[in-house]
């Protein structure tokens, strides 16, 4: 289905200027499902947009709509109509569902329902692969505790007794402008796992409020590196993009997503 409603993102990024704050660091209640930005409370609106480098324009944008109360595997959740926009499309509506929940400390994924060559597909936790592609649950206070080291050179260590609390990966706080709005935000790393050159990074911003207002992708020098080989490249001979250097492994600015919440998009 198709709807006839203009999405509301601007066609280019607005400009974005990242700097070191001054305040006193701070934890977030994050109520989000990783990374999407949805929260599971029945009659949330969320939107984001993806905007690709070099030239930032708008790649396509994602509305989360937070419909109804579910249960999925007996657990108790709520449910997700999900509509996506591109520039050759157009809006393309509730051709999946989204299924997910949360505690008084924890977010998480539970079912993906989508139709793929005109059939219906239902994935849910506890299936084969479910947690490895859509996380499994996750806490919902986030926190700098000293995780990454930043060393002289620019490049990150981690501190071992901390690699494996997902809670902790809070990288410092940091003050975000993005066109004519600002928040102090706690920055995120986050690799799910060890960092891996065959792996990704999202480097994530959010609010005080626990509200994502953007984050970016970065992917591994050697992720998907099939759809490279040919060429005889790596993700970091992409051009001059944003690095950043985790425990020796490479990673490479791929793509921006900025929020409903970080432009005021109601």
């Amino acid at each position: 289905m198709k709807a006839s409603k203009k999405q509301p993102f601007p066609a280019k990024r607005p400009e974005i200027v990242i700097t070191p704050s001054r305040a006193k660091p701070f934890a977030v209640d994050c109520r989000e499902l990783r990374w999407w930005s949805g929260r599971p409370i029945v009659g949330e609106r969320t939107l984001w947009a993806s905007y690709d480098a070099p030239d930032w324009r708008l790649t396509s944008a994602t509305e989360m709509l937070a419909v109804r109360p579910a249960r999925v595997n007996d657990v108790a959740g709520v449910e997700f109509q999900v509509n996506d926009w591109s520039p050759e499309t157009g809006w393309e509506v509730d051709w999946r569902r989204m299924f997910g929940r949360l505690t008084d400390t924890s977010v998480q994924w539970l079912a993906m329902l989508k139709v793929q060559d005109d059939e219906c597909v239902l994935d849910t936790f506890g299936d084969e692969g479910f947690e490895h592609d859509w996380r499994g649950e996750e806490p919902r206070k986030l926190e700098d505790r000293g995780r990454y080291i930043l060393r002289r050179d620019g490049t990150y260590a981690t501190r071992a007794g901390l690699r494996n609390k997902p809670g902790a990966i809070g990288a410092g706080v940091f003050r975000v402008r993005i066109g004519s709005r600002a928040f102090t935000c706690l920055r995120v790393l986050d690799t799910d796992g060890p960092p891996d050159e065959k792996g990704m990074l999202l480097e994530a911003y959010l609010t005080r409020s626990g509200r994502t207002a953007f984050w970016r992708r970065y992917n591994g020098r050697l992720w998907q590196e099939g759809l490279l080989r040919g060429r005889g490249l790596t993700w970091d001979d992409m051009g001059e993009v944003k690095q950043i250097v985790i425990d020796g492994c490479l990673f490479v600015h791929w793509y921006d997503c900025l929020t409903s919440t970080s432009l005021g998009i109601k």
